[in-house]
C-alpha cells in the first residue's frame, strides 16, 4: 500500500466506515438488482461511450457528443492510466471487517485498485460534458445518474466513499477541460470549414446521408 493510499485510509475511515454501515442496513434485492445493474452500465464507460457517440452522428448534438467523448477519454485517462496505479488502494472487501457486508451484496469482484471509482469518473465525466455543452433546460439531468452511480459503488462495497468523491472530482475536472478541448475544435473547424473534412464535420448529418441513401436505392 502506497503512502497516499494509507493517509486515505486513515483521514477517511471514519466517514468511509459510516457509509458502509449505512449501506449495509439496507441492503435488500432490489437495490442490490439497482447496483448490479449500475455495475454493469458503467462497465468501461461502454454505455456512455456508446451514447456519445450517437450524439456525434446528428449536427444538432454533434457538439455535446464530442464533447462527451473527450470528457469520458479524460476521466479514462486521469483514473486508469495515472490515479489507479500511483495510489494502488485495495478494494474495501479485503478488509476482513467489510468482507460479511460485501457477500451480503453479491461479493462482485472488481479490478485491483480503488481510488478513484472509474465508475463514478466516466459518470461524472458525462455529466459535466453535458452540463457545460448540453441544452440549458436539461444541463443537469445527467448529474443524479453520476451521483447515484457513485451511491452503487459504495453500496457495493466496490469503492471507499472517499474514491467515490475523487471520482466525482475527477469527473467534473475531464467535462470542464472538455468542455474547452471542444470549444478549441470547433474554433479550428469553423476557420478551416472550406476543408472537405471540416465541412463534413460541421455540416453532415447522419440522418441526411440515411436518407440519400435510401432515395438512391429506390431510385435503382
Amino acid at each position: 500500500m502506497t503512502a497516499v493510499a494509507n493517509w486515505l485510509n486513515v483521514t477517511f475511515a471514519g466517514m468511509d466506515s459510516a457509509m458502509f454501515t449505512f449501506v449495509n442496513g439496507m441492503a435488500n434485492d432490489f437495490w442490490t438488482f439497482l447496483a448490479k445493474f449500475m455495475d454493469i452500465l458503467g462497465y468501461k464507460g461502454l454505455c456512455f461511450i456508446a451514447a456519445s457517440l450517437i450524439l456525434c452522428c446528428f449536427v444538432k448534438t454533434r457538439k455535446l457528443g464530442v464533447c462527451m467523448l473527450i470528457s469520458i477519454a479524460f476521466g479514462g485517462l486521469f483514473t486508469n492510466l495515472i490515479l489507479k496505479d500511483a495510489i494502488a488502494r485495495p478494494r474495501p472487501y479485503t478488509h476482513a471487517e467489510y468482507v460479511g457486508f460485501w457477500q451480503a451484496v453479491g461479493a462482485i469482484e472488481q479490478s485491483v485498485n480503488s481510488f478513484p471509482s472509474g465508475h463514478t469518473t466516466t459518470a461524472a465525466a458525462t455529466a459535466m460534458g453535458f452540463l457545460l455543452a448540453g441544452n440549458k433546460k436539461w444541463s443537469w439531468a445527467l448529474i443524479p445518474l453520476a451521483l447515484f452511480m457513485g451511491f452503487t459503488r459504495i453500496y457495493l462495497i466496490a469503492h471507499y466513499t472517499s474514491d467515490v468523491l475523487g471520482g466525482l472530482i475527477v469527473g467534473a475536472v475531464s467535462g470542464t477541460i472538455a468542455f474547452f478541448a471542444t470549444k478549441g475544435i470547433y474554433i479550428l473547424l469553423e476557420k478551416y470549414k472550406e476543408n472537405k473534412l471540416c465541412n463534413f464535420i460541421l455540416n453532415k448529418d447522419a440522418w441526411e446521408i440515411f436518407k440519400k441513401k435510401e432515395k438512391a436505392d429506390g431510385e435503382n
